[in-house]
């Protein structure tokens, strides 16, 4: 009767599990080629994938490495522009203040003993100037473009870069003194009228 049931009912449940197993582990829709067909089709996430556009996130493309390329180029030149203006710019004004310091300091000599001395006296026409006082005499005497001061013999360089040729000029008790100087890029023109000693 047992085996009759059996035959009825089909298999024990033991044998019902066993059996569906075995048909879900080999059926054709589970077989190892199927499972490694959808490994292999699986997709990489969409952020790692190429682009519309041909732009790829996974790597550089030779257009992308040229155009970066071009970017890097066209700042470096701009940046080094910029740098080569801002340093002659400097250069400029450096040089410019210069020019004003050594002038200053020649005019600020040539005052003093052309104020204090009794007379003055045009050398070469204009291109020196010879003021005698009480103390000494004294010789300002342009020597290429660095007009040098003579003290009794003893020579001193006042300013160089002296561009124009006749710098010292008398009309009775005064005494015009012009220089144009000029350094590098940069360049000056100084004027001054000086009265002697025995004017005042």
């Amino acid at each position: 009767m047992r085996g009759n049931a059996m035959n009825k009912k089909g298999f024990t449940p033991l044998e019902m599990k066993t059996r569906l197993f075995r048909t879900y582990l080999f059926s054709t829709e589970n077989t190892m080629s199927n499972i490694q067909g959808n490994i292999r089709g699986l997709r990489p996430p969409a952020f790692l994938r190429k682009q519309e556009g041909g732009l790829s996130l996974t790597g550089f493309t030779l257009i992308e490495l040229m155009v970066t390329v071009i970017i890097l180029s066209i700042f470096i030149l701009f940046v080094g522009m910029i740098l080569t203006s801002s340093w002659k710019f400097w250069n400029s004004g450096w040089e410019q203040v210069g020019v004003q310091r050594d002038a200053s300091y020649a005019f600020s000599i040539i005052e003093k003993i052309v104020h204090s001395g009794n007379g003055a006296t045009l050398i070469g026409g204009g291109s020196g100037l010879q003021v005698t006082s009480d103390a000494a005499t004294y010789s300002f005497q342009l020597v290429g473009d660095t007009l040098r001061l003579t003290v009794d013999g003893s020579p001193e360089d006042l300013v160089s870069g002296v561009q124009n040729n006749t710098p010292f000029s008398i009309d009775e008790d005064t005494v015009t003194v012009r220089l144009i100087l000029e350094e590098g890029n940069s360049g000056t023109d100084f004027q001054t009228t000086i009265l002697l000693r025995n004017a005042l």
